[in-house]
């Protein structure tokens, strides 16, 4: 049977794989709509904002980034010792505790 902080933990995973393939496709839409367009600094080009399929793909991606947020909210306040074990498992042995 998993744990409450199993249960979420793969809610946060997947959550935030939702929320990188919305990235990567607005970033490759942004691509296509904007050409050859010079981007100044980074910056969507104006013509690429004003094109619905883009606005969708941003809302969405935004919607994805509140959510994630919203549950890391959550998450880190609620498991903040189990978090800290994992962290400390994923460092490997401190040769100072020995």
């Amino acid at each position: 049977m998993p744990t409450a902080f199993e249960i979420a933990t793969v809610q946060r995973d997947t959550l935030d794989a939702m929320l990188r393939e919305a990235i990567a496709a607005l970033n490759a839409l942004t691509d296509e709509l904007a050409g050859d367009t010079p981007r100044v600094m980074g910056l969507t080009p104006d013509h690429v904002k004003a094109n619905a399929d883009w606005q969708q793909a941003k809302a969405k991606a935004d919607a994805l980034f509140q959510a994630l947020r919203q549950f890391n909210s959550v998450y880190v306040r609620q498991f903040k010792r189990e978090l800290a074990i994992a962290r400390r498992a994923a460092r490997g042995p401190n040769i100072i505790d020995t």
